[in-house]
């Protein structure tokens, strides 16, 4: 896989690269003042071909038709046994497969763009047909991102969403915390394949607040979140991100904190493979014709 030809997007103090032959990724997103441009997420740059399985750690890319690894990359939907596409040599299934196709750009202007995928039945497994639409769309407030999945299908397919950023973490220093709110931090494991049930019990949001030696190296879900998450970014400045839509966030926190990603799902990790009735018509089942998208909201605050 390669970028290809990158679109730029400016607005305010703000700007962007969206690759929509390398899976729609975000390339860039940065925030300027007086004294330079400061990353709001991993710049990616791969002027070489990459493999799309094992692909650089940095920008941001969509998630769909499900997100977080499944072991074995199967699941039964009903009666019917649904074997996806696993990386070479692996034996699970990851993120979706919408990062790793190609999107065509359907409209765009200075300050946004509308990408669109079309999903054939039966690439990479999955059964049924669908479409995607990313809109990238920056402002004087910051950057927006939207992501929506319709079922091209004449029957009810599974659908889950997710976006899959990378922050820099060198904010992460002293009294510097990453804060959120959510009902309750599930551990995933380093290894991904973890299949948790919903959480049990009120969905009352508590606060978090992690710091270096809490996020070392590690894969976690937060159930049940406020939609809204800071870390820093540098003295006096924070990165502020919200969401919609998306009912969990996974955190995965690389060694050394090289980068932290904040992974907004609609789905808990291993959803498609543990659920009861109510999960699937409520969460995860999407009806002919029928859509569900996400937002994804990203700036720069001060410090409180």
């Amino acid at each position: 896989m390669r970028l290809g030809k990158q679109i730029t997007l400016h607005a305010g103090a703000y700007a962007a690269r969206v690759a929509p032959d390398a899976g729609a990724r975000l390339t860039s997103l940065t925030w300027s003042d007086r004294t330079g441009a400061r990353d709001l997420i991993v710049p990616l740059d791969a002027p070489r071909a990459f493999d799309p399985h094992h692909w650089p750690a940095g920008g941001a890319f969509p998630m769909a038709p499900y997100s977080n690894r499944l072991g074995g990359a199967t699941f039964t939907w009903g009666e019917r046994r649904i074997e996806l596409t696993p990386p070479p040599g692996e034996t699970y299934a990851l993120l979706g497969f919408a990062h790793r196709a190609d999107w065509q750009l359907a409209s765009r202007t200075a300050d946004q763009a509308l990408l669109r995928h079309v999903h054939r039945a039966g690439n990479e497994g999955w059964p049924w047909p669908f479409e995607l639409t990313m809109q990238v769309a920056l402002d004087a407030d910051g950057a927006m991102v939207r992501l929506r999945i319709t079922n091209r299908s004449d029957q009810t397919m599974p659908a889950g969403l997710g976006w899959h950023p990378y922050h820099p973490a060198h904010g992460l220093t002293g009294q510097a915390r990453l804060l959120l709110a959510a009902h309750a931090c599930r551990d995933v494991s380093l290894a991904g394949v973890a299949r948790l049930p919903p959480h049990p019990g009120p969905t009352e949001a508590r606060p978090f607040a992690l710091g270096r030696a809490d996020l070392h190296h590690q894969t976690c879900v937060f159930e049940d979140w406020s939609g809204q998450a800071s870390l820093p970014l540098a003295a006096g400045l924070r990165i502020a991100v919200k969401s919609s839509g998306a009912r969990h966030l996974v955190l995965h926190a690389a060694r050394e904190l090289a980068h932290v990603c904040l992974e907004p799902v609609t789905l808990l990790p291993g959803a498609l493979q543990v659920y009861d009735s109510a999960q699937a018509a409520a969460m995860i089942a999407l009806a002919p014709q029928c859509s569900r998208e996400i937002t994804w909201c990203c700036a720069v605050v001060p410090e409180r």
